[in-house]
């Protein structure tokens, strides 16, 4: 990173901590909460909210109690809110050029870029993009298996873990629940007051001693009450639940008390308040943004801490497995009976060429790959960097070598030859001639997220020019997507329909999550506009995937979500970046350098940054 871009960085972090040393614990936690409730549904100005609120409680942590503690009014939360955009765009700036490289560029230098930059602020900036049920489900197939090696770290097992903070969620969602019906109360109880007031014509001060002796006295303090329970948990409630031995050591693990952090100053680092997001007020009281924080905790901490253990080899192994089981049990239930699925067969009766899950349904044939590898942490050299991403994409684990054991069947098929399969002990169990399929798809199915990498393969993908893109999605998001496709009613077509359409837009159209592009499909009904209009390229954004957070909640008793698609509303992305860019770039980047005097180049000349191409296919366009 640049050093003044660094020093820029390091004293907004200190700002940051100066500022929130100023609030309670019990202030900061509860702002924290608010806005994760009023997240997704409402812009609350922060790019990631769930890294960037958590910096905060960190930076918290690593500051005392106030014995003074200010209020925190909108002018302190626009303050940190413009912090923390300013913190966390500091990772994005590092891979822009400084003024002074800005006019020897090299097509290299753009390409390095061009990978590392969304790789980079995919791992540190995004969370795991799962609901509490998925969350849920994850630490019941890759951790709970190991309870024994999780009690031998933590002196309790993930069970008991799981078991604990349902408790500590549904006693939340009680006091959300009282505390929306105490609300009602009070609002009635006020508006009859007034409305008694504005008839026998009190005065301010008659209002103030009738209101002392009225109901609505009570109703007030019963509200103000259930408000300070919200988002808290009672070691004493736990205690009583689960015995003190139990309880104490859960706390023990996922609490943290203001003051304890000795240490925290980058972003990137480890940070204590997502490792215990259970904040200490009292012996007795404890506050937690939300439930779900303490599920991501467990599964995280837990994860590392097997990584780290004894049987780090086997949980490796029963990594890979939950993959493919997870994804067969997901394909399996979307394509019914009517579908026949083979998993783990071979090419050769010699178990070569091993292929996870086969599936033909209806003369098509899809070929499934999992690769459970998370994507490992990018370096911070963007040329560096590059070289990981790119190396672990063209790895065994990695999506390149899962398109390449679908792309085998492929091949056979396009050779017009007979498909063999055989099973672990080398016994043919199918074969399929060419003439039983029109048509395969390929699916590389990753258990993490790896952002734009799979959303956009033509940036690192080695392929025939004439061979389809595969569709490369997570498999949370394979989950969801099927899911949504199955409220709608849509069936196996629609799918095959979504990866025709989703294969031709790579290079054409961005995006860091493939729920994107499925909410996109949901809300326009086509891809055809993203595909015929006159843009070289398109953004969409976490906006496009708001359908599958509707389709959930309708599925919990929410409100209906009716396919109804509509014309999509696009905006100049060149023209909002560069107003973007003119409101956030940081004067690290531009003070005290002075500008050279270039010369204007002819539309047809070689451009000036070394790309080979015509000024007016380059930086001209």
């Amino acid at each position: 990173m640049d050093k003044r871009l660094h020093d820029k960085l390091i004293a907004d972090i200190a700002d940051l901590r100066n500022l929130v040393s100023g609030f309670s614990t019990e202030i900061v936690v509860g702002m924290v909460a608010i806005n994760f409730m009023r997240w997704p549904e409402k812009d609350i100005g922060l790019s990631s909210p769930y890294r960037q609120l958590f910096f905060l409680l960190g930076l918290m942590l690593s500051t005392p109690e106030p014995t003074d503690p200010h209020e925190f009014d909108d002018e302190a939360w626009n303050k940190s809110v413009n912090l923390l955009e300013r913190i966390f765009f500091a990772y994005a700036w590092m891979f822009w050029p400084t003024a002074e490289e800005a006019g020897r560029l090299t097509q290299d230098w753009k390409d390095a870029r061009e990978i590392a930059m969304p790789a980079f602020l995919n791992y540190f900036n995004s969370g795991l993009l799962a609901s509490t049920e998925q969350i849920r489900d994850r630490i019941k197939r890759y951790i709970v298996p190991h309870d024994s090696a999780v009690r031998g770290i933590f002196s309790i097992s993930a069970t008991d873990m799981l078991e604990i903070t349902e408790v500590i969620s549904q006693q939340m969602q009680a006091d959300y629940d009282s505390l929306a019906s105490l609300k009602e109360k009070e609002e009635q109880a006020r508006l009859s007051f007034l409305d008694e007031a504005e008839r026998k014509k009190w005065d301010f001060e008659t209002m103030q001693h009738e209101a002392a002796k009225s109901s609505y006295s009570e109703v007030v303090r019963t509200f103000l009450s259930a408000l300070r329970r919200i988002s808290t948990v009672s070691r004493s409630f736990l205690q009583s639940k689960f015995g003190a031995e139990k309880a104490d050591t859960f706390l023990q693990v996922f609490s943290a008390a203001r003051g304890s952090v000795e240490k925290l100053t980058y972003p990137t680092e480890l940070n204590p308040a997502m490792e215990s997001p259970l904040y200490v007020l009292s012996d007795d009281i404890l506050m937690v943004p939300s439930a779900h924080t303490i599920y991501l905790a467990i599964l995280e901490k837990s994860e590392r801490s097997l990584l780290q253990s004894g049987i780090r080899d086997k949980f490796l192994r029963q990594r890979d497995q939950v993959l493919e089981n997870q994804a067969v049990e997901i394909l399996r239930g979307f394509f019914g009976e009517k579908a026949t699925v083979w998993h783990s067969v071979f090419d050769t009766d010699k178990q070569q060429y091993e292929h996870d899950i086969l599936i033909l349904w209806e003369r098509r044939l899809f070929t499934v790959e999992a690769k459970a590898a998370p994507p490992r942490e990018p370096l911070r050299d963007p040329d560096k960097a590059y070289i990981r991403i790119r190396d672990d994409f063209r790895s065994d684990r990695g999506i390149q070598k899962a398109y390449d054991q679908a792309r085998r069947i492929e091949d056979i098929y396009d050779r017009g030859e007979t498909i063999h399969l055989y099973d672990k002990h080398g016994k043919l169990i199918c074969e399929v001639s060419p003439e039983d399929i029109n048509r395969i798809y390929s699916i590389c199915v990753t258990r993490d997220n790896y952002g734009m990498l799979a959303t956009d393969l033509s940036l690192l993908l080695e392929k025939e020019p004439r061979a389809p893109y595969p569709l490369a999605i997570n498999i949370l998001d394979l989950d969801s997507l099927l899911d949504a496709f199955s409220y709608f009613s849509w069936g196996p077509e629609k799918l095959c329909e979504y990866i025709d359409g989703r294969e031709k837009m790579h290079g054409r159209v961005m995006a860091s999550d493939e729920l994107e592009y499925a909410g996109f499909l949901i809300d326009h009904g086509t891809f055809d506009y993203l595909l015929k209009g006159e843009n070289d390229r398109y953004q969409l954004t976490p906006r496009n995937a708001k359908v599958f957070d509707q389709i959930f909640h309708a599925k919990h008793g929410g409100e209906a979500v009716k396919y109804d698609p509509k014309p999509p509303v696009t905006t100049n992305f060149s023209f909002e970046m560069k107003k973007w860019m003119a409101e956030r770039m940081p004067d690290t980047m531009t003070k005290n350098t002075p500008k050279r005097a270039v010369r204007k180049q002819g539309r047809n000349e070689p451009c000036a940054c070394g790309s080979g191409k015509k000024f007016k296919r380059c930086c001209g366009r």
